[in-house]
């Protein structure tokens, strides 16, 4: 199994826990209701239960861009439409918002937040007289508890590119420390000075008589293998300089390495 098929496979077994843990807290508060909302609010739950498994084991449906944010803030509403409001069944909805929040990130967690607060209206204007005006402060607490889901899954995910990047400079620098030769450095450097961000080339230049600039190594973007400059180029080359001023289509920097032989980076 691929990296990625793992991932979708954690993923979606987490997403079963999540729903499973708020059916098993809905059954609890179908109890408390007693006999009068027993009936439909467990149809409510015994769909529910047999949706979460097909989605967990039939894939096509896992592709399906609404099944999943549908399935989990439709079950809920469902149930918070037939429990009684003391119970507090909004807090059903907490586990939809993890559930899309997993999926989707911070976009998810504020998407199924939006459409729990409708959802949650939704059940008090089908209650009719009796929803009271007390019944409107769940409203606050699931948008506190969208807000602090998304925050947390943005600096979940900050961190794990982070983790990355860091990741990457260290396996960058060993690269380098191992090389013995000049030659060897260079070559090892410009591929990671390609890999950093907003960068989409780097390579050398060896210089040449008559104005010349020989490309030797490159990595991603890069200008022809030989090009003729003019003097004031030239002289470009020789200090950091903007790349334009070298390659008049071209925008990035020219960084002189060496003057022994003289050679300059172009990223």
């Amino acid at each position: 199994m691929g990296r990625t098929a793992a991932a979708i496979e954690a993923r979606e077994r987490a997403h079963l826990l999540i729903r499973l843990a708020a059916i098993a807290l809905g059954g609890t508060l179908v109890l408390l209701a007693g006999v009068g909302a027993t009936s439909l609010a467990a149809l409510v739950l015994v769909l529910y239960l047999a949706a979460a498994v097909s989605v967990r084991y039939y894939p096509p449906l896992q592709r399906a861009p609404f099944v999943v944010p549908v399935l989990d803030l439709a079950a809920v509403t469902g149930l918070v439409s037939t429990l009684p409001l003391q119970l507090g069944p909004w807090i059903l909805y907490a586990f939809a918002i993890g559930v899309a929040a997993l999926r989707s990130g911070p976009v998810g967690a504020v998407a199924a937040t939006a459409l729990a607060v409708v959802g949650y209206d939704s059940a008090l204007v089908l209650r009719g007289e009796q929803a009271h005006a007390t019944d409107l402060w769940p409203v606050q607490a699931l948008i506190a508890i969208g807000l602090v889901t998304a925050e947390i899954v943005w600096a979940l995910a900050r961190q794990d590119v982070d983790t990355l990047w860091s990741r990457n400079h260290a396996l960058a620098l060993s690269g380098l420390t191992r090389q013995r030769e000049p030659e060897e450095v260079l070559r090892a450097l410009i591929p990671e000075l390609a890999r950093l961000q907003s960068v989409e080339g780097a390579w050398v230049w060896t210089h040449g008589s008559d104005q010349r600039l020989r490309t030797t190594v490159t990595a991603g973007a890069a200008p022809p293998a030989e090009i003729i400059v003019s003097a004031e180029a030239m002289r470009a080359v020789l200090r950091p300089s903007p790349l334009e001023r070298i390659v008049p289509n071209m925008t990035g920097l020219s960084i002189p390495i060496s003057t022994n032989p003289p050679l300059t980076v172009g990223v």
